[in-house]
């Protein structure tokens, strides 16, 4: 994880990381889906979805909890997204994910732990922060000499083994399932996710159309507002 955030500090320049508008509403939809509407659908699953007791309970798991830090910030710099839009949100779900976690486990099964923000706050410093402000450092002192193609494949190539690692360490209790619980585990666990991108298109959708439509009741109000200009005399000027 270091390294994925050292690399992005390095591709990032610091005139980019500046405030834009619109953040606020995408953060707060971010929010709404992320750590409110993904619980609710995985619940659903939890009841209705017919898996074994302890994997309907990690897929639950699995969706109150924030969008992991990492591959949120390599897919979105992957498909030529708001890079540093995905590190803030990441950043601010997870911190808000300390209280939303055990509240939504004991609204939802009746089951919730408390949760210290100290852990958490160390790993978004010691992996995330230092390593992102390190190669903003660094881009800014030795500039482009830096920056390489080559660097765009490092934060991905962190990220699958990342996952492979952390999937060899589940070997044990993954050869203990069957197929037919992996496949059910593997349909719903796609349908969570599918669910939560329609969500997010649509989020996106309401925002473009709020943007425009806020834009065009501005413009008709200022020239609402706009003092009109005085008549031109024949022959003279303006205020002459």
């Amino acid at each position: 994880m270091a390294v994925i955030f050292l690399v992005n500090g390095l591709q990032s320049r610091l005139q980019e990381l500046r405030p834009e508008p619109g953040f606020g509403r995408v953060f707060l939809a971010a929010l709404v889906i992320s750590l409110l509407l993904s619980p609710l659908v995985g619940w659903l699953i939890y009841q209705h979805g017919g898996l074994a007791p302890g994997l309907a309970l990690g897929l639950l798991v699995v969706s109150v909890v924030p969008p992991t830090l990492s591959s949120c910030v390599v897919l979105t710099r992957l498909s030529g997204g708001q890079a540093q839009w995905s590190l803030f949100m990441t950043l601010g779900l997870n911190l808000l994910g300390i209280v939303t976690i055990p509240l939504m486990l004991s609204l939802l099964i009746g089951q919730g732990a408390a949760l210290s923000p100290w852990p958490l706050l160390h790993k978004l410093s010691s992996m995330v922060l230092l390593p992102f402000v390190l190669g903003l450092v660094l881009r800014q002192l030795l500039g482009g000499l830096v920056v390489r193609r080559w660097m765009g494949v490092v934060p991905t190539l962190s990220v699958v083994i990342t996952a492979w690692i952390t999937l060899s360490t589940s070997r044990e209790a993954l050869l203990q399932l069957g197929w037919p619980d992996l496949l059910a585990l593997a349909a719903w666990s796609l349908l969570l996710h599918g669910t939560l991108l329609g969500l997010c298109l649509l989020a996106v959708v309401g925002c473009l159309v709020f943007h425009f439509l806020h834009m065009l009741a501005d413009s008709l109000l200022a020239s609402r507002l706009a003092p009109r200009a005085r008549p031109v005399p024949a022959g003279g000027e303006a205020g002459l």
